[in-house]
């Protein structure tokens, strides 16, 4: 019987080892994506602030040649004006000998070599004038591409600038995600730190004090001996009794022998009981946490007093082994 005993523990810690690694490392890889995810998060935020520079630093050279061509515009329009004013004053003078050519009797060779002389500056500044507009044209259309170039700089910052403020927000939710996931993950180690000897936390907080063993004993309210399939914890009416194990309620009521109790069936194949309870504060087929509250110690249904009965066993009803090892009691 002890051999078996035995067995049946080694049994309990090998579920354990594997079920409690495997829950652990799902909310660690959870952790460990969302923190690459946040850190790819971050690179895109440090590519974002490297491209708006680059952008910043095109908008100056823009900002630049703008005011340089500008300059260069003024001074060219400056000038075709003066070339404007000299072909008014040309004409003007053009005019004035045409006139006194046909008015006067000026040397007919002397007015003809006059005439033509002007014509040709006439004719030259002409050129120049409408090189100088060509000039200026081509000025204006450099500084309406500038100010276009400018135009699409500043919105591809402002929507850089808003990318980076949307992943930067991301960030925000999802470290405050990696905040939950590794309080959850702490929890879930402190909780497998709670079994990880035994395959069992204990029932109850505080010392452990068995009242009545398993195995054989003397009926307490007499009759012969019996099997005592669990052990006996002391404490006081309405203390929490928990979870020893993760888990799905099975069974939630009342037993004229059992009184109030719970039994929970584990992701190891094993079952738990919890007998005399004052309060049942879970229902059937719901999941609960190791350490979670699942109801009161009390002295409901056959009892000489206020105490917890924890049992386990290999099936529902059957199979019972000795807890007390198995939660630190013995």
């Amino acid at each position: 019987m002890k051999l078996k005993k035995t067995i049946l523990t080694l049994s309990l810690l090998g579920s354990l080892f594997f079920s409690a690694t495997a829950f652990a490392s799902e909310t660690s890889d959870k952790l460990a994506t969302v923190t690459a995810d946040v850190t790819q998060s971050e690179a895109k935020i440090n590519d974002f602030k490297s491209q708006i520079k680059d952008v910043q630093s095109q908008l100056k050279i823009n900002e630049e040649t703008q005011a340089a061509l500008v300059q260069q515009l003024d001074k060219e329009v400056e000038k075709l004006a003066d070339i404007k004013e000299a072909l008014i004053q040309k004409e003007a003078q053009q005019a004035e000998v045409a006139a006194s050519f046909l008015s006067s009797s000026l040397d007919l060779l002397s007015g003809l070599q006059g005439k033509e002389q002007i014509e040709v500056q006439v004719t030259k500044l002409k050129e120049e004038q409408s090189n100088q507009r060509i000039e200026v044209a081509s000025l204006q259309g450099k500084l309406t591409q500038l100010k276009q170039s400018k135009q699409e700089l500043t919105a591809n910052a402002t929507n850089l600038g808003q990318e980076q403020a949307a992943v930067e927000k991301a960030i925000v939710v999802k470290k405050a995600t990696i905040e939950k996931l590794a309080a959850k993950v702490k929890a879930e180690e402190e909780k497998a730190a709670k079994v990880a000897q035994t395959g069992f936390a204990a029932p109850i907080e505080g010392s452990l004090n068995v009242s009545s063993p398993f195995g054989w004993r003397q009926m307490p309210l007499g009759g012969g001996t019996e099997h005592h399939d669990g052990i006996d914890l002391t404490g006081s009416t309405g203390q929490t009794v928990m979870a020893a194990r993760d888990g799905v309620v099975i069974e939630a009521g009342f037993d004229a022998s059992c009184g109030n109790h719970v039994i929970v069936k584990h992701d190891n194949g094993y079952y738990t009981y919890y007998f005399h309870l004052t309060t049942i504060e879970v229902s059937n087929g719901a999941n609960v946490s190791v350490g979670q509250r699942i109801g009161g110690m009390g002295t409901t249904g056959n009892s000489t007093g206020v105490h917890l009965h924890f049992g386990v066993a290999t099936g529902m009803w059957e199979g019972f082994v000795d807890p007390a090892p198995l939660i630190g009691a013995a």
